[in-house]
């Protein structure tokens, strides 16, 4: 029979018995008769569910930089004194030279950036597109910042800046798509090519960043918005299959920075238009700062641009790989065309491939809005996908912050729910029965539950 308890003002249905366990009654004296809980089968099978959705042993959402030690702080002032004078000299010209660039490439174009709006979708502002490719002059300029990108990014300390392979002509892979590592990796591709992009509309945001958006024609697009994102596959469609003379579109497909650990969750719309991709992968080599800026703890981009300047040397390598053309059942199937194009890279790069994907982002941002320590986000590390999948639960990303926001009400510093914050959390009376449910759902028999615990 159905056990009510209610949740945050939500009825919540648990099943007792021979759903979740199998009870009988005991007289005692002087007392009601009491339930008391057994183990059966079906209750076992979901305790082995929920072990089967343990924390992943990858995190890609953690910053792998080392804390300052002696040595560090001592090689930081010595690289200080002696080569970060000549860093300075040539970061701010470097920039400063492929902004005004294209800047110049960008002015008095007749027609400024129109909004792209799709009216199935609803309409509104949703992503940047400019109608026509850069006039052949423009184009030009564009390209000479090649090398003032590759002196900026030496200017970081990256050295050694190595280009495996070759991109591909537009003519046979008219997308490439890359791992997405750091905020580095547009410039890296900009070092190599001109290229133009699929961003996130967040980078509107940076000073002085407009012109440079504007000359790689960038098309913007908004996440967290379903209609953005069918606006903006409307818009890929049309610059793919356009026979003007669109640079090659270059693609994250992640969606979001990883620490390079892993490949997550590849989003399908590089691959809707069913047309050959070149795959790039992008490495860093790095002496004492990971360049990854990720949401799940580490320095932010201020912290990692000074390590960089205080860094000895530091390496990176683009390799274009083989361009990979679609087989028909992949061209009708974008998931299956993007999973094995994943895979492709993640044997290159010699990394695992995980079901991560940007709901954990954004559920690591509402932890940070939630002030939730920082020892306790790598307990947020839920892969989601197979959470949802495992369990057979049609819980959405916001169902999830909801649930973390009444979790951390209750939960101690420490991110763990004990059985009573458990029982209080849930609204539910301290009984047998409800002493059996907290059993369950601590998987690993500590006497309390962490985030995934509860979740799951």
């Amino acid at each position: 029979m159905p056990f009510p308890i209610r949740f945050g003002g939500r009825r919540l249905d648990l099943c007792d018995t021979d759903d979740h366990a199998k009870s009988h009654q005991s007289s005692i004296p002087g007392d009601s008769a009491v339930l008391e809980m057994q183990p059966s089968e079906n209750s076992l099978a979901v305790s082995e569910r929920l072990r089967r959705v343990s924390t992943p042993e990858t995190n890609p959402f953690i910053n792998n930089t080392p804390p300052m030690c002696c040595n560090s702080i001592t090689k930081a002032i010595f690289i200080g004194v002696f080569l970060l004078p000549l860093r300075l000299v040539l970061f701010g010209p470097s920039i400063a030279m492929a902004w005004i660039l294209c800047a110049i490439a960008t002015t008095c174009i007749p027609k400024p950036p129109k909004i792209v709006r799709d009216e199935e979708a609803g309409g509104g502002e949703e992503a940047v597109e400019d109608d026509v490719p850069l006039a052949p002059w423009r184009q030009k300029l564009v390209e000479y910042t090649a090398f003032w990108w590759r002196l900026w990014l030496y200017s970081l300390s990256y050295h050694n800046f190595q280009v495996v392979g070759t991109p591909a002509p537009r003519e046979e892979a008219r997308i490439c798509v890359g791992n997405h590592t750091s905020f580095l990796d547009i410039f890296a591709m900009y070092a190599c090519k001109r290229f133009m992009f699929v961003a996130k509309a967040e980078v509107r945001r940076i000073p002085f960043g407009w012109q440079i958006i504007r000359a790689g024609q960038t098309l913007l697009v908004d996440r967290c918005d379903k209609k953005s994102a069918a606006s903006a596959r409307v818009a890929i469609e049309k610059r793919v299959r356009c026979d003007h003379k669109w640079p090659t579109m270059v693609m994250f497909p992640e969606g979001t920075c990883t620490n390079g650990t892993a490949l997550i969750t590849f989003k399908s719309g590089a691959f809707n238009p069913g047309v050959a991709v070149q795959p790039v992968t992008i490495s860093y080599g790095w002496d004492s700062v990971d360049p990854c800026k990720v949401y799940g703890g580490g320095p932010g981009v201020g912290g990692i641009i000074w390590r960089l300047f205080t860094s000895l040397g530091n390496t990176i390598t683009v390799t274009f790989l083989d361009v990979y053309h679609p087989s028909e059942a992949e061209q009708r199937d974008p998931h299956l065309f993007a999973e094995n194009v994943r895979n492709v890279m993640a044997k290159h790069l010699g990394v695992a491939v995980t079901n991560h994907s940007y709901g954990e982002v954004q559920l690591l941002l509402r932890a940070r809005k939630l002030h939730v320590k920082g020892r306790v986000f790598p307990k947020l590390n839920l892969e989601m996908t197979n959470l949802q999948k495992i369990l057979n639960a049609d819980c959405s990303v916001d169902d999830f912050k909801y649930f973390l926001q009444r979790f951390h009400e209750v939960s101690g510093s420490d991110g763990l729910l004990d059985r009573d914050e458990f029982l209080q959390l849930m609204e539910m009376p301290e009984n047998v029965i409800t002493r059996g449910i907290f059993d369950i759902f601590d998987v690993d028999h500590t006497g309390s539950l962490d985030f995934k615990e509860f979740m799951s």
